[in-house]
């Protein structure tokens, strides 16, 4: 039924990885295409290596075998893969897309309306590499069925896309909050162009999946408690922190620049230090379980 795997790979002993994957494939042989997320886990030596074993063992596509900063090792590796190399991580502006397309550092793009800046920025980055000759693949970051109908709209839009997509996030959630959920027939997503967003009155699945957070990570709404001040790692300037979720606010304005509610206005890879370091210092708050759930979440 399903004819493409994609196998997250990087967080194991590499060779252990390769030989899993590998058997993978065997097992499967043509009848489905096998590829691989490195999630930036390896260094350049070790992604050579594996790159040139993975390739000539019939895997299909790389994905981010190694850094985002490492423009310069994603371009030798794309040179050298027997696979075609997948730029991911290194995607995070319409910027980016440009830069790896002139250095020549994937052969195929990731797209992700919520990490470029949204449908019209994921398809400026899809024009920049169908000029360059590159691939397109069609990404998700697990968005619900909002996200991942504003992806499909965009998507159908292209001419191709070579690496086809993974558009499932809906298919994860229990409930959705649009009135007519997105429709997956035969491992397909159905796109109706004249789909409008209707929303019913389901405001109490948001409140129960706000509680569920709530109690996941704090024990509750009552138990988020944070300190109102907490020094910076300069300990210059003290950080307010609001004890409620609710006034976390993020607003988008015509200049591509962020408003954070303090009279913030930073370039976009300025807000994303801000962030990082807020994230940080939130952690340091919270209870040693909480920290570890949301690790991930917050970079």
């Amino acid at each position: 039924r399903h004819r493409i795997f994609k196998l997250k790979i990087g967080a194991g002993e590499v060779n252990r990885d390769l030989a899993h994957v590998i058997a993978i494939k065997k097992a499967l042989g043509d009848r489905a295409s096998v590829r691989v997320d490195v999630n930036q886990a390896w260094d350049e030596a070790v992604a050579l290596r594996a790159c040139r074993i993975l390739g000539t063992n019939g895997i299909d596509l790389i994905e981010q075998p190694i850094s985002r900063n490492n423009r310069a090792g994603m371009a030798r590796l794309n040179t050298m893969s027997p696979a075609p190399i997948m730029a991911d991580e290194s995607i995070e502006c319409v910027e980016d897309a440009f830069n790896l397309a002139r250095e020549g550092a994937a052969s195929v793009f990731a797209l992700k309306i919520a990490k470029n800046g949204g449908p019209r920025a994921v398809l400026r980055t899809a024009a920049i590499a169908e000029a360059a000759g590159i691939g397109l693949y069609g990404g998700t970051m697990l968005e619900g069925g909002i996200g991942t109908l504003a992806s499909a709209h965009a998507f159908v839009t292209l001419n191709k896309l070579a690496g086809d997509t993974e558009l499932f996030g809906p298919l994860l959630l229990t409930e959705d909050i649009l009135s007519e959920p997105l429709v997956y027939r035969e491992v397909e997503l159905h796109v109706d162009l004249a789909h409008r967003l209707q929303f019913s009155e389901r405001r109490q699945i948001i409140d129960r999946a706000q509680a569920a957070v709530l109690e996941k990570l704090f024990g509750g709404a009552e138990q988020l408690r944070p300190p109102r001040h907490i020094a910076r790692a300069d300990d210059a300037h003290p950080v307010a922190l609001d004890h409620r979720l609710d006034d976390v606010r993020v607003h988008r304005d015509a200049t591509h620049r962020f408003d954070f509610g303090a009279g913030d206005r930073l370039p976009i890879r300025d807000q994303r230090q801000r962030l990082q370091q807020r994230a940080r210092i939130l952690r340091r708050t919270l209870r040693p379980e909480a920290r570890n759930l949301i690790r991930h979440l917050l970079p």
